[in-house]
């Protein structure tokens, strides 16, 4: 499968001409100061990324609207979005493998930043469905939903994005560096408003679609006692959802999650069978879906989501 999308992703760019690709993108940035390109693979990155360096970069998103970086299949357009960048970022940790295949394909003189390779680094990388901290230096195995802790966020993911944009655009170091602090002050409010947000819950136990708010629970106490799905876009067995079942009811908790980039169909049988609540969190939002248009809209709509459901 790989083989047969590298093949197509090279006969695209193959057929393009790289002086059409965007426009709007350039290099380095020149001495009259073009917006560089810059592309990432989730909206997440790409909202973090415009608030570090505003007009000074033109920052495409790749992965569309309502699609999961899970199963999503790469387009012809991402490699010559990719083909007109000069930094290329991916979350990396098995999320977005197919932005490997992109990048190589593109342009090997992208510069490529793997944002799991800092997290890995920092130490803070936590083991997939395993509920411990990493502590060694291989990527594969962290579950890779960090950016889902703003904590993760302000101290490793915005550092690393404003080091690999100044290294770009060096004569905007001050504004990066500027935008940085900023931003920074603002995930520490926004962490501040979470934790007091969730303070008053009792039942702080939930069952998710999958291992996506691992980070998002250790951090503000919460327990993720089962996921709907073993893995993302594979359908739960009947004894899976049975299992799960027993061990939600040996944990007292009815609260099933659901992700707008997933089918629903099986949180929504465990909920009936549970006589619970479904409630949909969005791990990616979008720059036109209401309540999640920034990162940190996100990830306030997620923790009203929460309180509500939990403290009912």
């Amino acid at each position: 499968m790989t083989a047969i999308l590298s093949s197509l992703l090279v006969g695209a760019l193959l057929t393009a001409s790289i002086t059409l690709i965007i426009p709007s993108f350039k290099g380095k940035a020149s001495a009259n100061d073009a917006p560089i390109g810059v592309v990432a693979t989730i909206f997440p990155v790409a909202d973090i990324l415009s608030q570090l360096m505003g007009d000074a970069a033109h920052v495409v998103t790749l992965l569309p609207p309502g699609a999961s970086p899970h199963t999503y299949e790469p387009r012809p357009a991402d490699v010559r979005a990719a083909a007109g960048a000069s930094l290329f970022v991916s979350v990396g940790a098995g999320l977005d493998e197919w932005a490997g295949h992109i990048a190589r394909v593109a342009d090997r003189r992208v510069s490529a930043l793997v944002l799991a390779e800092k997290v890995t680094e920092a130490g803070v990388g936590r083991r997939v469905g395993a509920g411990a901290d990493l502590d060694h230096h291989d990527h594969h195995g962290i579950d890779p939903h960090f950016w889902l802790d703003p904590v993760i966020v302000r101290d490793v993911i915005a550092p690393a994005l404003a080091d690999a944009l100044i290294e770009l655009a060096p004569q905007h170091r001050a504004t990066i560096s500027s935008r940085l602090a900023a931003f920074q002050e603002r995930l520490t409010e926004l962490d501040g408003w979470i934790r007091e947000r969730l303070a008053p819950i009792d039942n702080r136990k939930f069952i998710g679609y999958h291992d996506a708010w691992q980070y998002f629970a250790h951090r503000y106490g919460l327990e993720q006692v089962a996921a709907v799905a073993p893995f993302p876009g594979q359908e739960p067995s009947a004894r899976w959802m049975a299992d799960l079942i027993s061990k939600a009811r040996a944990h007292q908790t009815g609260v099933v999650l659901a992700e707008p980039q997933l089918n629903p169909q099986a949180a929504q049988t465990i909920a009936g069978e549970l006589k619970g609540t479904v409630i949909v969190l969005d791990p990616i939002g979008g720059p036109f879906i209401d309540g999640r248009e920034s990162y940190i809209d996100m990830m306030r709509y997620t923790t009203e989501m929460l309180a509500r459901a939990l403290g009912s």
